[in-house]
């Protein structure tokens, strides 16, 4: 420390507080200057900052947004709206009515529910002629306001490559925010919990969803509402059980090794019930109901049970019983039963390929009483 007295220490100590003043006089107009040229640059588009009163206190973000519609850019505009399907380029200086686009997009009235792809955001503009680069990192900010559709938004490196580097779907009246960093291969990275291969221990109630793949494991499905399902196979390694009518198209298989297959009503039933198999004409496959009837049955044994009621003494019929398993090489064993009164004969039995024409005569004074029936086993190959 010095002092000097008189009048040359005093001239001295008066150069040097002007000096002081202006140093800073001019770093305080530089600092103000350059906070009110970034904040006249935010409000040319379409935003409102906070000019930071100390540099402790600084903040990012944004407060507000000017909205335009699709097609109606300008440069204050800060978040675009839209009500359709829409892809934007991020990187083109063109990108909406010959500006670049902000980045901030709101659907507002959806007619159905729509994708949004955001193109090129790696190399998004920062201002009108300046792309970003790997030294920066934006913001994008997304909300759909419509009450009823579905918002996907896609970042894409090229418009309409189908080809998603990231996806994020969006459902009605909410929002979220992303970001895209200069050399992350123009993704957009949404928040951490948006499903997308991610493990969720309690997701909650969800009122509609549409399920396009992956693995259901432990799920009750219709636990206490049931609707209709679809499915190309079906396993069960327990109980099926069906309150109403089980339709196929198809054959149904017994399957179960060495135990018996029975096909009965429910123990709970006291009186006499009917179980009945039928084909696709309304008729039962293993018992015929007509006289001659082309039937089915193709095991190695099986009963045909005729439609005709009492025959009459002396009467005579023919039935062609169809069965893959018969060849005109095959033995088979037959044999009539069923009739109360009466006597019914088996009188010919003529073999073809998948097939056997059976004769039979009611060979007695008396009408047979019922319904006759024809038991048969194939003795040939399978």
């Amino acid at each position: 420390a010095w002092r000097r007295t008189g009048s040359s220490g005093q001239a001295e100590r008066h150069s040097l507080t002007h000096s002081l003043t202006h140093s800073l006089t001019h770093s305080l107009t530089h600092s103000l200057t350059h906070s009110f040229t970034q904040a006249a640059s935010a409000a040319r588009h379409g935003q409102i900052v906070q000019i930071p009163k100390d540099p402790k206190d600084r903040r990012l973000g944004v407060t507000a947004f000017a909205v335009a519609s699709a097609g109606a850019n300008s440069a204050t505009t800060g978040c675009m709206a839209i009500t359709a399907a829409d892809s934007f380029d991020m990187n083109s200086a063109s990108c909406d009515t010959s500006l670049r686009c902000p980045k901030c997009f709101i659907a507002t009235t959806l007619s159905a529910d729509v994708a949004l792809e955001i193109v090129k955001c790696s190399t998004g503009r920062v201002g009108q002629a300046f792309a970003m680069t790997t030294d920066y990192a934006q913001e994008y900010t997304f909300i759909n306001q419509d009450a009823d559709n579905v918002l996907t938004i896609t970042a894409n490196a090229a418009a309409g490559d189908n080809t998603p580097l990231s996806t994020y779907v969006l459902p009605a009246l909410s929002s979220v925010m992303a970001l895209c960093y200069g050399g992350g291969s123009n993704k957009l990275v949404f928040p951490a919990l948006y499903g997308g291969g991610k493990t969720v221990a309690d997701l909650g109630t969800v009122t509609t969803a549409d399920i396009n793949g992956g693995t259901m494991d432990n799920v009750v499905i219709g636990g206490s509402a049931a609707s209709a399902g679809s499915f190309t196979t079906v396993s069960a390694s327990s109980t099926v059980t069906a309150t109403g009518t089980v339709t196929t198209g198809g054959n149904i298989y017994f399957e179960q090794g060495a135990n018996d297959v029975t096909l009965a009503p429910p123990g709970s039933v006291s009186a006499a019930q009917t179980v009945t198999l039928l084909d696709e004409t309304g008729t039962l496959p293993v018992y015929t109901t007509g006289s001659g009837r082309n039937v089915a049955i193709n095991h190695r044994a099986g009963v045909w049970e005729s439609n005709t009621n009492n025959m009459a003494a002396g009467n005579a019929e023919t039935v062609t019983i169809s069965n893959s398993k018969i060849t005109t090489s095959s033995i088979v064993l037959t044999s009539a039963a069923g009739c109360t009164t009466g006597e019914i004969l088996i009188t010919r039995v003529v073999l073809g390929s998948g097939s056997m024409d059976v004769s039979v005569k009611n060979d007695s004074g008396s009408a047979c009483v019922g319904r006759y029936e024809i038991h048969f086993l194939v003795l040939s190959a399978i």
